[in-house]
């Protein structure tokens, strides 16, 4: 799997368990394992992810009812 895919994933459940305001960029990439710049290479920022997520899962839902 991806650095990308990781943090995704992480960021998944971490914002599924603590809420979106209780997780930081410095807690999601601790959990992933890598440095916070490394995920701002792929990221803006934890909006971004948080984006990429709704987007990635409003595709899924979308394709699903068609």
């Amino acid at each position: 799997m991806d650095t990308k895919q990781m943090i995704l994933d992480t960021a998944l459940d971490m914002f599924s368990r603590r809420g979106f305001s209780a997780v930081s960029v410095r807690d999601i990439s601790y959990a992933v394992g890598v440095k916070e710049s490394a995920l701002y290479k792929h990221f803006k920022n934890k909006k971004a992810v948080f984006d990429s997520l709704i987007l990635t899962y409003n595709d899924m839902s979308r394709a699903y009812m068609e």
